[in-house]
């Protein structure tokens, strides 16, 4: 067995036993959206490396904001101000293009609009 592949298998093995935390995090995302926003905050704040930063916009931070973004907009563009780490990860978000007030701030915070027909209440096409 090559180094590589000891590094490799270790490093999966911490994946498997740290699962829960992502079961969590979306579930919280769903669900408890103050939670779920701590959580977010507390993620960004440790995220070491642009994979980690791109992994959380791409994965729980979009979710919450397709669920949530009304409700946190102020507190999504706070955080973005203050904080690095979080602007880059919004950078990995994808919502559909739409024209409401909302989206058009997300956009602006470096939300990436794509083209596909908006999926919630909240956005106008």
């Amino acid at each position: 067995m090559t180094d590589s592949d000891d590094r490799t298998a270790r490093a999966w093995n911490q994946v498997q036993l740290n699962w829960w935390a992502y079961d969590e995090v979306y579930a919280a995302c769903s669900r408890q959206p103050r939670k779920a926003w701590r959580l977010l905050c507390r993620i960004a704040d440790l995220a070491a490396t642009e994979e980690l930063t791109g992994d959380l916009g791409a994965g729980p931070l979009e979710t919450f904001i397709r669920d949530h973004a009304p409700a946190f907009i102020g507190q999504i563009e706070r955080r973005a101000a203050q904080q690095e780490r979080f602007r880059r990860a919004l950078r990995s978000v994808r919502l559909p293009r739409a024209t409401d007030a909302v989206s058009l701030r997300l956009f602006a915070l470096g939300v990436e609009p794509i083209d596909v027909p908006p999926e919630k209440k909240w956005q106008a096409g």
